[in-house]
């Protein structure tokens, strides 16, 4: 009898399930970051986000991205908050994220452990809708990234370029 609680349950589930896989989106995007005293950063990210609210939604990113004064790539792993206003097929609207996180970054040089830290994006932008599969977007925003390097803490804050597609 116990089982069938359970059963039941889980049966009770499957519909919420099929409508917050309707209300939410995923985004594939390039990032392009200019940060004080580092060459250009290039990225790649993907974030799935389901919404929470009438136009609030919540998720997960993660990237890679290179920066070039260090050896490898940092991965950021983030909490992924946005709010598109007024969104209706076939039209613009406008667009705020917020994505704290933390950067994933380790390597050895020199005996010296390098490490990363708070990887941080907040902008705003546009969300440009498509009836059928969901659109592409734009943001600008202020991004920041924390490092330890041959044991000094570093950050590096500056603007980051956004453009990406939009899958529902």
């Amino acid at each position: 009898m116990k089982e069938m609680k359970y059963i039941i349950f889980a049966l009770c589930l499957i519909p919420t399930l099929s409508m917050a896989q309707r209300k939410g989106y995923f985004t594939v995007s390039a990032s392009g970051s200019f940060l004080q005293n580092q060459n250009p950063i290039v990225g790649a990210h993907f974030s799935a986000n389901a919404q929470a609210g009438k136009n609030f939604f919540i998720g997960g990113e993660i990237g890679v991205m290179r920066f070039q004064s260090f050896g490898g790539v940092v991965v950021p792993l983030q909490l992924r908050t946005s709010f598109v206003f007024n969104e209706k097929p076939g039209k613009v609207s406008p667009m705020l994220i917020l994505a704290p996180g933390i950067g994933i970054y380790n390597r050895t040089e020199n005996g010296q452990t390098n490490s990363g830290g708070l990887a941080l994006f907040a902008g705003g932008g546009i969300k440009f809708s498509n009836k059928t599969l969901g659109g592409g977007f734009i943001n600008v925003g202020f991004a920041s990234h924390t490092f330890t390097r041959r044991g000094d803490h570093v950050m590096y804050n500056g603007v980051a370029l956004k453009i990406g597609a939009v899958i529902k």
